[in-house]
């Protein structure tokens, strides 16, 4: 992986993150700062200064930089200079490590509604605490509340086929690659037993049954 601190050259607001791809088109991660960035100056190769990238082999050595970059960047994640909301942990949720601070800063995540979605969007957060930042599922009505978003859903299905099916086929392609197993086999990795299957025709029954690579 690589561990990343860009910068916008707009407004000169940084990020530190990682990613897995390509470090020379990645563009960085983050609700925030791709919102931040597309406000001020763009999302692009232009806009977006890759002040300093590195390569780690492991988990374990990255974090290891992390704790050292923390100890000489004190809570960067609160300093407005910086556009991390919480602190970088690699972990592919931010909430995981993180939810005292969330909490601290920005309240109950898991509450609220339009007034939150719109700050989420225009990477902005409700800092007041209001009414409406402190409503919580408790105070609503689960069925009503279920209702409302199926249909939702069901109206996006029906005015913009295309759109939504496109968007499925995303979230289900990017789930495969968080969730499904890496299948090694003569020194080519497989991801989900189905395209291994279909590349190779051994079922994942024939693969275990005779211990025929490693699975992760």
């Amino acid at each position: 992986m690589y561990l990343y601190i860009y910068k916008n050259r707009t407004t000169g607001k940084r990020y530190i993150g990682y990613t897995t791809g390509d470090i020379h088109t990645y563009l960085g991660s983050g609700r925030y700062w791709k919102n931040h960035c597309k406000k001020h100056g763009g999302l692009t190769e232009s806009n977006i200064e890759r002040v300093w990238y590195e390569k780690f082999d492991s988990k374990e050595d990255a974090l290891e930089f992390l704790k050292t970059f923390e100890l000489e960047n004190p809570e960067y994640w609160k300093d407005d200079n910086w556009a991390n909301l919480v602190r970088e942990t690699l972990e592919t949720s931010a909430f995981r490590g993180n939810m005292e601070d969330i909490f601290e800063r920005h309240g109950n995540p898991f509450s609220g509604g339009d007034i939150q979605r719109k700050a989420h969007a225009e990477g902005k957060h409700d800092y007041d605490k209001s009414e409406a930042g402190r409503k919580s599922w408790k105070n609503r009505d689960p069925t009503e509340a279920t209702e409302k978003m199926m249909a939702g859903h069901v109206a996006w299905r029906e005015d913009n086929k295309e759109e939504f099916l496109s968007t499925c086929r995303k979230g289900a392609q990017a789930a495969k690659l968080v969730l499904a197993k890496r299948i090694e086999y003569n020194g080519i990795c497989y991801i989900g037993w189905g395209d291994f299957k279909k590349a190779t025709g051994i079922t994942k029954y024939m693969f275990l049954k005779y211990n025929m690579g490693t699975v992760n």
